[in-house]
C-alpha cells in the first residue's frame, strides 16, 4: 500500500491550491449534475418504451450491479496515485454510455447495460475525485476542501433538474430523449475539466513502507463498519428517490417540468445545508450530526408515503434533501477521519461497494412492492430503515 505526501514543505502551510481546486470542483459539478439526469432520462425512456415498473427496477439495479465488481480495484488503483488518470477513464465511460442512450433504440437489455455504464462511471469519478480531497490537501485544509466539494455536488444536483425545467417542453410527457441530450452536454464539459485536472495528481509522491489494509480489517473496525452501513443506506435512499419520484409523479399526474423544480428545490436545500456543514460538525460532532440528519430524511420519506397535495410533496422532498444532504458528507468526513491515511481509496471503495450492493438488491423488491401496492409503500419502508439505522449508529459509532 502506498502513501502520497506533498513534495514541497511550503505546500503544507497552504490552506488551498486553487489551481487544483477549480478543475476539481468543475468535475464534481459536472458528474453530479449529469449522472442523475441520466438516471431520470433512463426512467422516462423505459416508460416510453412501455416497460413496467418492475422492469424499470431491474434497470435501476443494473446501475449498481457492475460497479460492485470493480469498486475495490478502483480504490486500490487510486491508492497508488493514479486517480488523475482514473478521472479521465470515468469521464470517457460516461460519454459512451450517454451516447448509447441517444443513438440506440431503447430496450430492457440495452437500458440495463447503459445504466450499468452510468454506475461504473459514477463510481470511478466519485472515488477518484474524493482522493483529491483526502490526499492532495493538508489535514488542516481537508474539511474546508470537503465543504467546497459538497457545495459543488449540490450545485450540480441543482443545475441538472433546472436544465430539465428550462429546456424541456412542458407538453411532452415522456422527455427521455431531450434529457439524455442534456446529459451529453454535461459529459463533454466533464471530459474537458478532467483533462485539466489530471496533471495535478502527479504532484504527489509515494512510498511503500505502509502496511496493507485488507477488506476484512476494514469490516472488523466497529465504527467504520457502521459508518459504511449508514452511508450505504443514505446513498441507496437518495438513489431510490430519483428512481421512484418520476413514477410517483406520473401516478399523481405531475408533469416533468414541475418534477424538475421539485428536484431543484431538494438540491437547493441540500446546498444551503452544506454551507453550514463545518459549523454543524463543530457544534454537534460528526456522529450526532449524522444521526440527526438521517432522522430528518426518514421524516421526509414518511411524509411522502402520506396522501398530500403537490406542495406537501415538495416539502417532503425538501426534508429528504436536507437530511441526506447532511448525512452523506458527514459519513464521508467520518470515513476520512477513521480510515488509515494510506488506504483512504480502498476504504472509500468498500463503502461504495456496500452502497452498490444495496442499490442493486433493494430496487428489485422495491419495484415489486411499488407494482403491487404503490410507490408510497416504498417511501414508507425507506423511512423505517433510515430511522432504525440512525438510532443504532448513534450507539455504535465512536468518532
Amino acid at each position: 500500500m502506498t502513501t502520497p505526501e506533498q513534495i514541497s514543505p511550503a505546500k503544507l502551510s497552504e490552506p488551498l491550491d486553487w489551481r487544483m481546486l477549480v478543475p476539481l470542483l468543475a468535475v464534481v459539478l459536472a458528474f453530479q449534475g449529469t449522472v442523475p439526469l441520466g438516471r431520470v432520462g433512463t426512467t422516462y425512456l423505459a416508460l416510453d418504451a412501455g416497460l413496467s415498473v418492475g422492469l424499470i427496477s431491474v434497470i435501476s439495479a443494473g446501475y449498481a450491479l457492475l460497479p460492485v465488481f470493480f469498486a475495490v480495484t478502483i480504490g486500490k488503483i487510486n491508492d497508488r496515485g493514479n486517480y488523475g488518470s482514473m478521472t479521465m477513464v470515468g469521464a470517457v465511460i460516461l460519454v459512451v454510455s450517454v451516447a448509447g442512450l441517444i443513438l440506440l433504440p431503447p430496450s430492457l437489455a440495452l437500458l440495463f447495460l447503459l445504466n450499468s455504464g452510468l454506475g461504473i462511471a459514477q463510481t470511478i469519478l466519485l472515488n477518484s475525485s474524493q482522493m483529491f480531497v483526502a490526499r492532495y490537501t493538508t489535514a488542516l485544509a481537508r474539511d474546508t476542501v470537503l465543504g467546497y466539494y459538497m457545495i459543488a455536488t449540490s450545485f450540480g444536483q441543482i443545475l441538472g433538474p433546472l436544465a430539465i425545467s428550462l429546456t424541456v417542453d412542458p407538453t411532452v410527457t415522456m422527455p427521455g430523449h431531450e434529457i439524455v441530450l442534456l446529459c451529453m452536454v454535461g459529459s463533454v464539459f466533464l471530459t474537458i475539466a478532467a483533462l485539466v485536472l489530471r496533471p495535478f495528481a502527479a504532484v504527489t509522491r509515494r512510498h511503500d513502507d505502509a502496511s496493507p489494509v485488507t477488506i476484512a480489517s476494514i469490516l472488523k473496525t466497529p465504527s467504520l463498519r457502521w459508518v459504511i452501513l449508514s452511508s450505504s443506506l443514505c446513498l441507496t435512499a437518495s438513489d431510490l428517490l430519483l428512481v421512484f419520484l418520476p413514477i410517483f409523479a406520473v401516478e399523481l399526474g405531475i408533469p416533468a417540468t414541475a418534477l424538475g423544480y421539485i428536484l431543484a428545490l431538494r438540491a437547493a436545500v441540500t446546498l444551503a445545508s452544506r454551507f453550514v456543514f463545518v459549523r454543524l460538525i463543530e457544534l454537534l460532532g460528526r456522529t450526532r450530526l449524522m444521526v440527526i440528519a438521517m432522522l430528518t430524511s426518514a421524516g421526509g420519506f414518511a411524509l411522502l408515503a402520506c396522501p398530500m397535495p403537490t406542495w406537501g410533496m415538495t416539502g417532503a422532498v425538501a426534508m429528504c434533501g436536507l437530511g441526506l444532504g447532511l448525512a452523506l458528507p458527514t459519513a464521508l468526513s467520518l470515513t476520512f477521519s477513521i480510515s488509515p491515511p494510506h488506504a483512504v481509496g480502498t476504504v472509500t471503495s468498500v463503502r461504495m461497494t456496500a452502497s452498490r450492493i444495496a442499490q442493486f438488491v433493494i430496487p428489485l423488491p422495491a419495484g415489486m412492492v411499488a407494482t403491487a401496492a404503490g410507490t408510497w409503500l416504498v417511501f414508507a419502508a425507506i423511512s423505517a430503515v433510515l430511522c432504525a439505522t440512525a438510532l443504532i449508529s448513534h450507539r455504535r459509532i465512536k468518532a
